[in-house]
Order: C-alpha cells, then structure tokens, then sequence
C-alpha cells in the first residue's frame, strides 16, 4: 500500500509516504501556515506520492475555515470539510484525529507501548496533548482531549486558553520559555527539571488514577531531554502511587514522528475500512 501520513502542528507539519507496516518510506517537514493548510497539503502529498495513493490519514488539533485555516481549538464541522476537499482531490479514503490520538495511536501499536493493553500519550511540545489507546484502538472520549488543561494548581499560572493553573501553563516548551527564557531545545538545568517534574508529576498522578493505564508514554520536543527528568518523575510518581501499584513511564519510541506512524496506522485501518 502507499499511504500518506500527515501531522499537523502549530509550528511545524510533516506528509509522509509510508506502507501498511506503519514504516515511511519518505518525509517532508515544513512549517505550518494557518492561512494555506490544504494547498500546502496538496503540494507536499504531489511531492511524495504523485499517483497510487490508497488512503490519507490526518493528524490536527482543528481547522477553522473552508479554506484550511487553524484556530487550534477542537472543530468537528471545520475538519469535516477539509476531510471532504481532500477525498475530492485525491478520490481516496481519508480520515481526520486528535494528533495527540494519532501520537497516541503510533506509540502504543508500533511504538514504546506495543503489548501493552492501555497507554497514555503526554506529548510536551508548544503545548501539552494527551492520547489514550486501549486494545489498540484509539479512547474516544471528550474529556482526553482537555488533559493538558487539568487544574494542578488552583489560582495558578495563566494558560494560553485563558485558565489558571492548568498542566500545560506549566510544563509545555511554551511555558518553559515564559518562565525561565529556555527554549526546548535548550539545554535546562537539572534544578529547572526537578520544579517542572514536581507540576508533570501531578498530572500523571491525575491521568493514571482516572484512566489506569499500564504505560505512559511520554514524547513531544520537550522529551528530548527526557534523561533529565524522567527518572526524577518515576520516582515521584513510584512514592505517590497507591501501595502495590505500578505504572511504566518510557519515553516515545518515535520521537517527533509518532504522529506520522499512528497516520499511517489510521489510513491503513481506513483503506481497508476497519475504522
């Protein structure tokens, strides 16, 4: 089969050919313009694949407009009509997620949760999305989709939605930079990594009691750095836990690219109509 993945970010985007295996074959990364989303799509999925293309999986917090602008708040009927254009231009399946799902999707099938029944997706980037997958499939509920704006400190920090004391307002490579001028790239200190671990840490704490997973997968640009501040948050989170539970925290097998794996997973399912 050639199938497109595609995930869309706020900054960055990447469309990439893979096969029914979840393996890409080729990738393109660019970054992401909120007015031209569908012709830039169009262009890279020519660039890739000119002809012979099976199915099409997207991966995209929203869509605003009919012509592929991005609010980046969740919009069934926007993305809706970009699922439609698409179909229209390349006559094959096609089918829009969650990208945290997507994320999600990837790493628990192919990924650093493959065998495991239930796992969570923390994807740390500009923001903080959540996916969760059960029995390989991917958790569709409402409520997943706000995870990164939890409240983990009541009256705290200002998040970009315009709440206080969410998840994200504390731990997202936007947050980082506001509250200590580093960006994810950056190297950070492990003393800036122990006060970020303790907001993460609570979050975890909120996501494992409500859902039970058996792994968490933590990925994102943020988990980069993950030698910093994992093993100071499995440690939190080993002495926080009830007695005799346990749950695995890895970082993402995929790296920026378990989006694009869990696309390809989707468009496969797609293509042969198991979705």
């Amino acid at each position: 089969m050639n199938l497109i993945g595609i995930d869309i970010g706020r900054s960055k985007s990447r469309v990439a050919l893979g096969n029914e295996k979840g393996k890409i074959k080729k990738a393109v990364l660019y970054p992401t313009d909120p007015e031209n989303i569908y012709d830039d799509l169009v262009s890279k999925i020519i660039e890739l694949a000119p002809k012979n293309i099976d199915a099409i999986a997207v991966g995209i917090t929203s869509i605003s407009s009919d012509e592929g602008r991005v609010d980046f708040d969740i919009s069934r009927k926007a993305n809706a009509r970009l699922e439609k254009k698409l179909k229209k231009r390349f006559e094959v399946p096609v089918v829009l997620e969650n990208d945290a799902d997507t994320a999600s999707l990837g790493e628990a099938v192919l990924g650093a949760g493959r065998g495991e029944d239930t796992v969570v997706y923390v994807g740390i980037g500009s923001g903080v999305g959540v996916g969760i997958v059960k029995g390989e499939r991917i958790f569709e509920n409402t409520d997943t989709k706000e995870l990164g704006h939890i409240v983990i400190e009541k009256g705290g920090l200002e998040c970009r939605c315009g709440g206080k004391g969410h998840l994200e307002a504390y731990i997202s490579g936007t947050a980082i930079k506001k509250r200590f001028g580093k960006e994810q790239n950056d190297y950070i200190p492990k003393k800036i990594w122990e006060d970020i671990v303790k907001y993460l840490a609570k979050g975890l704490l909120n996501i494992i009691e409500k859902y039970s997973p058996n792994m968490v997968v933590i990925g994102g640009g943020v988990a980069n750095q993950s030698e910093m501040f994992l093993p100071i948050t499995i440690d939190i989170l080993s002495k926080s836990l009830p007695k005799g539970e346990s749950v695995q925290i890895k970082k993402s097998k995929f790296g920026d690219r378990s989006g694009l794996v869990g696309a390809l997973i989707l468009a496969k399912r797609v293509a042969e109509e198991k979705i």
